[in-house]
Order: C-alpha cells, then structure tokens, then sequence
C-alpha cells in the first residue's frame, strides 16, 4: 500500500471555503441588523434625549426620520415617539411587550410634547 499524500492546495480549500462562507454569513447579519427598525429606533432616542437635554425651554426641535419613515412603512405603520418618565420611546415597527421597547433617558425636568409629522417625516419636540 502506497501512502499517499494529499495536496496542499486541497487541504488549504477545505478550510478556505467554509471560513468564507462564515465571513458572508456574518456580513449579511450584521447588514441586516443596522437596517433593522430595532437598531434605528436605539439611534433615533439617542438622537433625541441629547437634542432634549441640550434644549432650553421654550425650543421645538425637528428631527428628520426618512429612513426611519421607510422602515415604517414596511410595516404598514407610522413612527411613534412617546415620552414617559423621562424616558423617549421611538417605534418604528409593532412590538408586543414593552421590554422590546427601545428607549433613551433624558435629564431635563421640562414639559416634552413630542410627535411624528408625516408630511415632512420629521419629529417634533416642543420642551416647555
């Protein structure tokens, strides 16, 4: 019996080509999660409680939401921005608990109206 060797260039795909599937397996996830409503409706908080915390009262602020606004409407609805014990919940996608909500904390002790204008697809947040 001959032992026979295997060839280099063989055993170097073997483990060439599942590491690349891996590797496109992981950008499309990663892809997928930052064009996500969860990732966007973190972002569009955050964006808001430091507008917020930065305002003085008397100000209204607009935020432009277009991407947002567009994930929005794969789901056949239309961003919310609600504000409750200093906290800003952004939806942009129907989520059946609350503990998938995600929200920002802001600081400020002023009175916050905050609502969705669809014509401009923009948010606008009145601190009195």
């Amino acid at each position: 019996m001959e032992d026979e060797e295997e060839d280099p260039l063989f055993r170097a795909l073997i483990y060439i080509i599942p590491t690349i599937a891996i590797i496109i397996i992981v950008l499309l996830f990663i892809t997928r999660i930052t064009e996500g409503a969860a990732f966007n409706e973190r972002i569009y908080a955050k964006k808001l409680a430091l507008l917020i915390d930065n305002a003085k009262p008397g100000t209204t602020v607009f935020l432009n939401v277009d991407k947002g606004a567009a994930i929005a409407e794969k789901f056949k609805t239309v961003p919310e921005v609600f504000i409750e014990e200093n906290k800003i919940i952004v939806k942009l996608a129907p989520t059946k608990t609350k503990a998938l909500e995600n929200y920002e904390t802001f600081f400020t002790t002023s009175h916050i109206d905050a609502k969705y204008l669809p014509g401009n697809k923009q948010i606008q947040l009145t601190i009195s």
